[in-house]
């Protein structure tokens, strides 16, 4: 009989966008305790910088800077009542704001992190349809994409900036891993680009190869499958690459839902393995540790 395959969520978002939502530490500790994760970090978004202009239409991006201490407390009581059970990670999924470097390494510096993810969310700024400008957040709707991609004036160049982007905030190092390395092709069917031009390749190439020196991991993130582009960030052939350069990986569900904790990390065990890994990378206190697969 085969072996049940390691599960870990080093991606999970205990409050679903939407300030309707509660914030739900306990029920998504809960949910990866009866789907036989080992381990859980809860990596809820980090608070944006004040001041920052959060586009959406319910400023719910992330959680208030002041909401902050109260949901560590959260965890600490979730880490007390499930550590017996499974093994609990104090985590955060940052957002990459170059121009907001010093409050990033502060903020992050302030707390006892296990694992930071640094995510490319945020690609400058766009004119918004009543003339006003705002930042351009290129995963929140696929019409904000589309009006963003007008803007940029091409896809190439789109995807040039993102991944650009994407470089600057690995060799900042502030962070551990790399946050759904080709999340530019959400809302990418086919329609937009295929992945086998060269500009293309090329560029996530590139990109892995500053990932591989940076000594940073890269995660699996299974969120991919259930999108538009139907498959995980990032593609078999870029996991297969970054296997070859030697990158660590983690893997995670994106879940932001107790439902969705642990969704689809089955099939990115099986993804991984196709690619070559025999291992993933678990981490404490911002320190690697390879674990078979």
């Amino acid at each position: 009989m085969n072996e049940r395959p390691l599960l870990v969520d080093y991606h999970t978002q205990s409050i679903e966008h939407g300030f309707a939502n509660p914030r739900r530490v306990r029920e998504t500790v809960q949910a990866a305790v009866n789907g036989g994760l080992s381990t859980i970090c809860l990596t809820d978004h980090y608070p944006l910088p004040p001041r920052f202009g959060d586009p959406t239409e319910e400023h719910d991006c992330a959680m208030p800077l002041a909401d902050y201490p109260q949901y560590q407390k959260e965890v600490d009581a979730a880490m007390a009542e499930f550590g017996g059970r499974i093994k609990i990670l104090r985590g955060a999924e940052v957002d990459w704001l170059p121009e907001h470097y010093e409050w990033t390494k502060d903020q992050i510096n302030a707390w006892p992190f296990d694992y930071v993810i640094g995510s490319v969310h945020f690609l400058g700024q766009i004119r918004n349809s009543d003339g006003t400008e705002g930042n351009f957040l290129l995963d929140y709707k696929e019409e904000e994409f589309l009006r963003g991609l007008d803007q940029f004036g091409s896809i190439k160049s789109l995807v040039h900036a993102y991944f650009f982007e994407v470089g600057r905030m690995v060799r900042s190092g502030l962070f551990d891993g790399v946050g759904h390395l080709d999340l530019i092709k959400k809302y990418n069917n086919g329609s937009l680009f295929t992945q086998d031009k060269p500009w293309y390749r090329d560029t996530v190439i590139e990109t892995l190869r500053v990932i591989a020196m940076s000594g940073m991991s890269l995660e699996l993130n299974a969120a991919g499958l259930d999108k538009k582009c139907q498959e995980a960030y990032p593609a078999q052939w870029v996991l297969e690459y970054a296997r070859m350069l030697g990158i660590p990986l983690t893997t995670g569900s994106d879940g932001h839902t107790p439902e969705g904790i642990g969704r689809n990390l089955d099939k990115a065990v099986e993804l991984a393995k196709a690619a070559g890994y025999t291992q993933l990378v678990e981490y404490r206190r911002r320190q690697q540790k390879a674990v078979a697969i």
